[in-house]
């Protein structure tokens, strides 16, 4: 049987719409769109990165082995995702955005984790929706029971200034150079870098900013 052109367009229109839907990686949620990636088959691991991360640093730290579908999105006013309210920003909302990335993909259960306040994330997410985990991966998790400790304040606090200041280019430079890293650098080699990798991330002005 033939089919009408207005038929035609019609049927073009929602399947493009359904592709299109597919094809782009992001998700709604509360008037912001998500950025969010996915690798790899099997059970389903959502990983969170940390405070001024994106999704590239969850790529660069994790690779899912065999049978792992390892997923995970740009935070709010991270990466590619904007900040929305600045009121919002804290451990129960960004809960809240994985209850809903959960509902968009249609997951009953997951491996959830994270790194840093990635971690934190994941763990008031498991205490709020414990049906909703099968299993919690934290990697140096942040402020798990007390707020942020004062020193590690001052280390965010310098590389906010440095940024709004300098730039990220210069402002790591600048970096390098503080007290603050040399101090860092002497009793963990390994945090130092970490607080590098804040110069690098896509968006990092924009979070200093705030």
């Amino acid at each position: 049987m033939k089919m009408k052109w207005k038929q035609v367009f019609s049927f073009c229109k929602k399947n493009y719409y359904i592709l299109i839907k597919k094809c782009m990686p992001y998700f709604e949620h509360n008037g912001l769109s998500f950025y969010y990636v996915e690798t790899g088959s099997g059970v389903p691991f959502i990983f969170l990165h940390g405070l001024g991360g994106s999704v590239e640093q969850v790529l660069k730290i994790y690779s899912p082995p065999n049978g792992v579908r390892l997923i995970t999105f740009d935070q709010r006013a991270h990466g590619k995702t904007a900040m929305g309210e600045m009121n919002d920003l804290g451990f129960k909302t960004f809960a809240n955005d994985v209850l809903a990335f959960f509902d968009y993909l249609q997951l009953e259960r997951s491996v959830i984790g994270g790194i840093s306040m990635g971690a934190g994330v994941a763990l008031n997410f498991t205490l709020s929706n414990p049906d909703r985990v099968l299993a919690l991966i934290l990697s140096r998790p942040a402020w798990l029971d007390k707020p942020m400790e004062e020193k590690n304040k001052a280390i965010y606090k310098c590389i906010k200034e440095l940024i709004e200041k300098h730039g990220t280019e210069a402002g790591r430079e600048l970096f390098l150079t503080s007290d603050i890293y040399t101090a860092v650098s002497e009793t963990s080699p390994q945090y130092a870098q970490y607080f590098l990798t804040h110069f690098d991330y896509e968006n990092t002005s924009k979070i200093a900013a705030t």
